[in-house]
């Protein structure tokens, strides 16, 4: 009876070890035919800069409103940039996409396999580039950059770089940039090719605009001044 007993126990662990066995086959077997989702990169230079200017930096986000190989896109609108699940796109984006690649890419994966991030270039790939900085005069803005131009936050094909000096301050950047305060092209050093605006601050006129409003705070100045002393004697 014992031994009866000890028999039928260790065929139970038998049978117990081939059902655990027939489960994770199972489910390897489910996780197999459950789709691969693309991972893209998910943002807007509207809220995050970078999204335009540094994307490898970007989080990826898996895509789960599409199938596998739908692919990542980048997308200009309005100057901003945007990047995300091909997926999310309605059809006329998407055919906007495949007719204009200069203001809307679409990217899949290596020998079409999932996109794992793919749309995290810059884009477009010939997008402007400009030493963007400001500073006091005599500062390191002032002199000739040292460093390499970075990518414009905004968009424009026909972008230019500028440096607009005050009396007291050197700006460089993108024109495209929102508020440049170089609506009056006599008021900046604008050119128009990549990395252009690297001349010495000495080099650029000060701004007239700037110099007109200094001239007037110093007038205004000097008449409290005179008033402050007649009023004292």
């Amino acid at each position: 009876h014992l031994f009866s007993k000890c028999k039928n126990k260790s065929k139970m662990r038998k049978i117990s070890s081939i059902i655990g066995l027939l489960c994770v086959a199972g489910c390897l077997a489910n996780e197999a035919l459950l789709p691969v989702l693309d991972s893209c990169l998910v943002c807007s230079s509207r809220t995050n800069l970078t999204c335009a200017t540094d994307p490898e930096g970007a989080t990826k986000f898996p895509c789960e409103n599409g199938p596998a190989r739908s692919g990542c896109y980048t997308r200009i609108l309005e100057g901003f940039t945007y990047r995300g699940c091909a997926a999310d796109l309605d059809e006329d984006v998407l055919n906007s996409c495949r007719n204009n690649e200069n203001i809307c890419t679409i990217c899949v994966g290596q020998s079409n396999n999932i996109a794992q991030g793919c749309n995290n270039q810059v884009f477009p790939v010939h997008r402007h580039q400009c030493h963007q900085c400001r500073g006091e005069i005599n500062g390191t803005c002032d002199g000739i950059p040292l460093g390499l131009p970075t990518v414009c936050e905004m968009f424009d094909s026909n972008d230019r770089c500028f440096i607009l000096r005050t009396s007291t301050t050197i700006t460089r950047g993108c024109l495209s940039n929102r508020g440049t305060n170089c609506e009056d092209p006599n008021h900046c050093h604008i050119c128009e090719i990549s990395g252009c605006n690297n001349l010495h601050g000495e080099a650029v006129p000060i701004a007239p605009g700037s110099a007109v409003t200094n001239t007037i705070s110093m007038l205004l100045l000097s008449t409290s001044f005179i008033f402050f002393l007649v009023k004292s004697v």
